[in-house]
């Protein structure tokens, strides 16, 4: 009970949906009066960013205090295990310490070393820490290609999106909008290369911020793009359970995903396998499909009761999973 826990932050330029749920399970745990702080190897004392700062309270610390002993637990992203060195000195150097290895992404391919950092490190390695590791996962896919590779020693931990998406009042009525992150490319260049010129009278709209370097909050995102839209574009990678399908779903927004990635599962994304889409595909498919949405909202928006029903649980869920793994040290 007398554990000190120390959190990998992202640097002050990241603002992805996984330097996001890092700063809210450091608030979470500060909330429950745990000894948690945030570090990074990148500065002296960790910064947190002024747009994470107005919604997550978390404490600041430096990687100079972690001492290598039993009581010390750091939590990692999957992303600080790519480097081979890395986790040479997670074994070696940090031989005492156990380690909370969170994968926000999927695992992908694991065998290949054949640039230096690099996720897809050596399985073998990994499990070298078996003994002082717990693998968290993000996503039913991780969980399942952990196990086929041989880590036995995880456990779904599974965040929901910001309460802001299923309490703020709705503001508009849907209109014939369909939206997309344009800030992904593979999506913008979809969309603007091929859905545009094919359908010259629908209204697309990008979320972007309106200056290069601000970030929408999460009240505009709903009141100026998914409250208004009747449909949410997405061909990104999918490496993992992305936030911004789930957020457009609880404002009520028909998906269309690209079928790659953990988006080709049921299991991460319980859509029908009609609105999953191969971007290699007749695009005169999915504009028929665009066009059908459109004028038929009504029907198809029902078919997203269960993956709704499902995001508005996973907040409960990870609250619950962040009690089995913490719970011994929660004070308040």
């Amino acid at each position: 009970e007398k554990s000190k826990i120390y959190i990998w932050g992202p640097t002050p330029e990241v603002f992805s949906g996984g330097a996001e749920v890092i700063n809210m399970l450091a608030a979470y745990l500060k909330s429950k009066g745990v000894d948690a702080k945030m570090f990074s190897w990148d500065m002296p004392e960790y910064y947190q960013p002024d747009f994470f700062k107005e919604r997550y309270d978390v404490n600041c610390g430096s990687w100079t205090e972690i001492q290598n002993t039993e009581d010390t637990v750091i939590i990692l992203p999957e992303c600080m295990i790519e480097n081979p060195e890395n986790l040479d000195f997670f074994i070696n150097g940090l031989d005492k310490v156990q380690f909370l290895i969170w994968w926000l992404s999927s695992a992908n391919v694991y065998s290949d070393r054949s640039y230096k950092t690099s996720k897809r490190l050596t399985m073998h390695d990994l499990r070298l820490l078996k003994n002082r590791s717990l693998h968290l996962c993000e996503s039913e896919v991780t969980m399942r290609d952990l196990l086929y590779f041989g880590v036995t020693n995880r456990m779904s931990f599974q965040h929901g999106v910001n309460e802001v998406f299923f309490k703020h009042p709705v503001t508009s009525k849907k209109e014939q909008i369909v939206i997309y992150n344009a800030m992904k490319p593979k999506t913008a260049a979809f969309v603007r290369d091929k859905l545009i010129p094919m359908m010259p009278d629908v209204t697309f709209c990008e979320i972007k911020p309106t200056h290069w370097g601000e970030y929408l909050s999460k009240e505009e995102l709903c009141d100026r793009f998914y409250d208004k839209a009747m449909i949410y574009l997405d061909f990104s990678g999918f490496e993992g359970r992305e936030m911004m399908p789930r957020e457009a779903c609880l404002r009520d927004c028909v998906l269309f995903l690209g079928n790659e990635g953990n988006a080709e599962t049921f299991d991460d994304y319980p859509i029908d396998d009609y609105y999953k889409i191969n971007r290699y595909d007749d695009i005169s498919i999915l504009c028929n499909k665009i066009r059908d949405v459109l004028n038929n909202y009504d029907s198809h928006i029902q078919n997203f009761e269960f993956f709704k029903n499902k995001c508005l649980y996973e907040p409960m869920k990870w609250e619950w999973e962040t009690t089995q793994l913490f719970g011994k040290l929660f004070k308040k």
